[in-house]
């Protein structure tokens, strides 16, 4: 009697065990199966299937290599135009400054003068220095070019 209730509380355990150790075993078959197929696709997906035909790996690289290429010129123009302007303004900063060292070499009173315009007119003198020399030799009223001061703005405007 003592072996049967044995035997009754032992046989749930073993069919556990038994029921673990076998499942252990599909499910690592079931794995290994799975990588196997992975591999054979990756493996079709990689390699032509013949000479003539290419690879889907080639196929969508073939596709892909416009679209990138395009995006990387995008991004190459964007680039240089972001630094051409950097250089541009700076090079203009170098060239405003030297021609405002110019005008303030040669007229000294037009130089002073300037410090008190507005920004945007500044700027416009710099850029057409002929027009400047016109305002300024209109501001100091300076002489033509025989030695005759004109007194009047006609005269001068004239002259300049």
């Amino acid at each position: 009697m003592l072996i049967t209730y044995f035997l009754l509380a032992i046989i749930p355990v073993v069919d556990t065990v038994l029921i673990v150790y076998f499942l252990k075993k599909w499910i690592n078959r079931k794995i290994e199966l799975e990588k196997q197929i992975i591999s054979e696709r990756i493996k079709e997906f990689v390699t032509a299937p013949d000479e003539k035909t290419p690879s889907e790996l080639a196929q969508y690289v073939s596709e892909l290599s416009p679209i990138i290429a395009h995006m990387l010129y995008k991004s190459l123009i964007a680039s240089l135009n972001q630094e051409k302007g950097v250089i541009q303004r700076k090079f203009n900063e170098a060239e405003a400054e030297g021609i405002e060292q110019v005008i303030a070499d040669q007229m000294p009173t037009a130089s002073l003068l300037m410090q008190f315009l507005p920004n945007k007119m500044k700027k416009s003198l710099l850029k057409n220095p002929a027009l400047f020399q016109a305002g300024a030799s209109l501001l100091t009223g300076a002489k033509n070019g025989n030695g005759h001061g004109e007194s009047t703005v006609r005269g001068r405007i004239k002259n300049a």
